[in-house]
């Protein structure tokens, strides 16, 4: 019997990402983006906040990914 892939965690992720795997950031994108927005729309109450906060906080992440 075959053992089912393991999920890889944010920080090697983080480090694919970091290494030039774009798709590892898709994945980083895909498993917090949905969390960071909902908390951004519940604290502010907005919808577009949520979306401004949400790019915002995945560019400074991008920036300082090295």
């Amino acid at each position: 019997m075959m053992d089912a892939p393991s999920t890889p965690t944010d920080e090697t992720l983080m480090s694919a990402y970091v290494a030039g795997d774009r798709r590892a950031f898709e994945q980083l994108f895909a498993r917090l983006a949905p969390r960071l927005h909902g908390f951004f729309r519940r604290s502010f109450g907005s919808e577009a906040t949520a979306d401004d906060l949400l790019q915002t906080t995945f560019l400074k992440l991008h920036r300082a990914r090295d």
